[in-house]
């Protein structure tokens, strides 16, 4: 082999280095650029989804301080009925029985309290029971419903 063959050679084998390295530089050069763009996309995805969540929370806060309020005025205005609901209770013999059917064939009247049987009782306490526990389950409903996503 000549000295200039042995040059050609080298010359050769350098360019197809470089072009092979330029070609692999490229490609992940390319690789890099995608993979940047996805991360660029990824975070600002993050930066909603977390600007989301503090929106959630906020609401979740609000609502829970809305139920509070609510409970406060309705427990006040259950809590502020003093005036007594009163039941007869019958003692034990219940209602009394009905007359005899007139003689032309009507009807007999139905039975009814005899007067002065029976006993007073105040419900009032249970009355106000009744309304504070279903009104904080109402409350706890319109919370959850006003934490949900919009």
């Amino acid at each position: 082999m000549t000295p200039s063959q042995i040059i050609s050679l080298a010359r050769d084998l350098f360019l197809v280095a470089a072009i092979g390295w330029l070609a692999w530089f490229v490609y992940h050069a390319g690789q890099n650029a995608e993979i940047k763009r996805d991360l660029a996309a990824l975070q600002k995805q993050l930066a909603v989804n977390a600007q989301k969540q503090a929106q959630w929370a906020q609401e979740a806060r609000d609502a829970e301080a809305q139920r509070v309020a609510d409970m406060q005025g309705v427990a006040a205005a259950i809590l502020d009925q003093h005036r007594p609901l009163i039941v007869r209770v019958p003692t034990s013999g219940g209602a009394v029985p009905a007359g005899p059917a007139p003689p032309a064939g009507g009807t007999a009247c139905a039975g009814r309290a005899a007067e002065g049987s029976g006993r007073d009782l105040d419900v009032r306490a249970a009355v106000n029971g009744f309304e504070l526990k279903y009104e904080g389950y109402l409350a706890a409903c319109r919370s959850v419903l006003a934490q949900w996503p919009q």
